[in-house]
């Protein structure tokens, strides 16, 4: 017999759909979250040590590479508010039967939101390389 932890994986990558999906990319994004407040709380924390190491930090911070994590931060914060939104609409108005119709519809917004975003903050970056 197969242990409850063992059971779960089994069926999430068996009953690969669009709900999966949706709770996959959620618990994603929570963690990045999370991830990030930990960093973030960091890197202002290096203050208190005065100004030279706060910005050695803040140098360090400004880098392209943290640019484009910056863009991986809002598609977090943007997928987790969007698909969280989805959720309690769901839940107050028990229209479970769209919620994949419901789903799509934010990706549609999250995509054209993430298209903008990308242009606006690595397209001053990418332009100036060139």
């Amino acid at each position: 017999m197969m242990d409850s932890a063992k059971k779960h994986a089994v069926d999430l990558f068996l009953n690969f759909n669009t709900g999966t999906v949706a709770w996959l990319f959620h618990r994603i994004s929570g963690l990045a979250l999370v991830f990030y407040l930990c960093l973030h709380t960091f890197a202002i924390g290096t203050a208190q040590y005065g100004k030279r190491p706060f910005d050695a930090t803040l140098t360090f911070l400004q880098s392209p590479f943290f640019k484009f994590l910056e863009v991986a931060l809002i598609a977090a914060v943007l997928y987790h508010l969007l698909n969280g939104l989805r959720l309690v609409f769901i839940e107050l108005t028990l229209l479970t039967k769209s919620h994949k119709l419901i789903w799509w519809l934010i990706m549609i917004v999250f995509t054209v939101a993430m298209v903008f975003t990308g242009y606006m903050v690595l397209g001053k970056l990418l332009h100036g390389a060139l």
